[in-house]
Formats: structure tokens, sequence, C-alpha cells
């Protein structure tokens, strides 16, 4: 009799795994960029607001996030990038362009991200989840004296471990959830911080068969606070690029 117990017990389990929830959805919003860079090689580094550089409004951001959730493990992928341009005046030297200089400048950010979390609660309507995910931020910026076209660059593709949490409550037809990824660092002279939040609500607003459209609203925000040396460079980086967005799901 437990021997027939045990078995209809794994036989469930192994049921729910096999029928995952899974989840795409596309997103679109603005994020603004705020927060100062250097770049210095061989001498002290000076920061310059990205305000100074010309960048100083918001852009729009297009993302991609897919979820599955197999019992307690949910995973969270998600792609976004945005691109910001603008004309500004240096109040600091930038690598080899002196403060004072007219630039026109360039940033690029794309931030591909996995995050892997277990739900804590036995709970179907609430999920309380903690894991690991990493981040790949690729980073590309151009300043150009406008004068003599001298080209200062910035092009890093850094890879962010994380330590990641997720709460999320459902009720009738809505989903609200927060996301949220860290890590603080600080090793041979090298230092970083890098927060990322996401906080959404989406509602069912019916479904075909087996797949569900839903509606999503949503903030996100980004920290990153750097210093740290690439070859003869030393590049500080501190910026918060935040915004809201709207997005359609589809979920089976």
């Amino acid at each position: 009799m437990k021997l027939h117990i045990l078995v209809a017990a794994i036989a469930l389990t192994l049921s729910a795994c096999s029928a995952p929830t899974v989840g795409l959805e596309a997103r679109y919003g603005r994020l603004d960029a705020d927060g100062d860079v250097a770049l210095a090689t061989g001498g002290a580094a000076v920061r310059n607001s990205l305000g100074d550089l010309g960048i100083n409004e918001g852009e729009d951001s297009l993302s991609l996030r897919g979820d599955v959730k197999f019992g307690s493990p949910h995973l969270t992928l998600s792609t976004e990038g945005a691109q910001w341009s603008g004309d500004g005046t240096l109040t600091g030297n930038f690598g080899g362009i002196v403060l004072g200089t007219p630039v026109e400048s360039d940033l690029d950010l794309s931030i591909h991200r996995a995050i892997l979390t277990f739900d804590l609660l036995p709970i179907p309507w609430v999920e309380l989840g903690l894991g690991l995910g990493v981040s790949a931020l690729d980073i590309q910026a151009q300043v150009e004296d406008t004068g003599t076209s001298t080209v200062e660059e910035i092009d890093e593709m850094v890879p962010v471990p994380e330590l990641a949490a997720r709460l999320a409550v459902e009720f009738w037809r809505v989903r609200v959830e927060a996301l949220v990824g860290g890590m603080s660092y600080n090793a041979g002279g090298d230092t970083a911080r890098y927060l990322d939040g996401d906080l959404s609500a989406r509602v069912r607003l019916g479904g075909l068969g087996p797949v569900d459209g839903w509606l999503t609203a949503g903030y996100r925000l980004i920290s990153i606070d750097a210093e740290f040396e690439d070859g003869a460079d030393d590049i500080e980086v501190d910026t918060t690029f935040d915004g809201v967005y709207f997005g359609l799901r589809l979920s089976l």
C-alpha cells in the first residue's frame, strides 16, 4: 500500500513537471538615462554627466521576455535595448578630449538577462522565489570632438552574476510581480554594484484554446556603478536607466 502511494506521488510530480507554464511577452517603453561617466588614460579620472555629453532625454526601448515555470523552478529570460545620442560640452577631460570641448555623443545599451528562482511557498496564488541569475551588459559609447573629429570610445560586454528574488500575487485576472536582482563586487582595485528591478502588473484578456492573452504595464530600473581598468584606460560609470513600459503577453 505504501509503495502504491509512493509511486502515485512520483507520477503526480513528474506529470506536473512535464507540463510547464510558458509565456512570451513583447514590450515597448521609454528609458531615461541619468548619471555620469569618466574615461582617463594615465591620469586622474574626471567625471562628466550624461547631460554634459548630450545624453539627457528618454529614448524608445524594445524588449522581449520569456518565462517557463515548471513546479517550483521559474526561469525568466529577457533582452532589452535602447540608443541615445545628442550634443553637449565637456565639463572635464574625457580621454584625449579636453574640458570645454563641444562633442557629439552616442550610447547604445543592451541587457540580456537570465534569472532562475525557486518558489518557497506552496500557495497557488502567491509566489515567493529566491535564486540566481546573470546579466550580460553590452555597452557601446562614442564621444566625438566636433572640431577635430577626435573620437573616444567605450565598448564593453560585461557579464554580471546576480542574486535574485521574485514576489508575485495573483487574484481574479490580475498578476502583480516584482523581480529584483543585483550584486556587489570589490577586488583587485575594481569595484562594481549592479541593481536591476522590474515591477509589473498584467491583466488576462481572454484566451483562444490553451493560449491566454495578457496586457502588461510596468516599471524597470537599472543601476550601474563601477570603476575598473580596461588596458591603459581607467573607466568610471555611475548611471541609472529607468522608465515605464507596456506589453502584450501570450501564455499557455
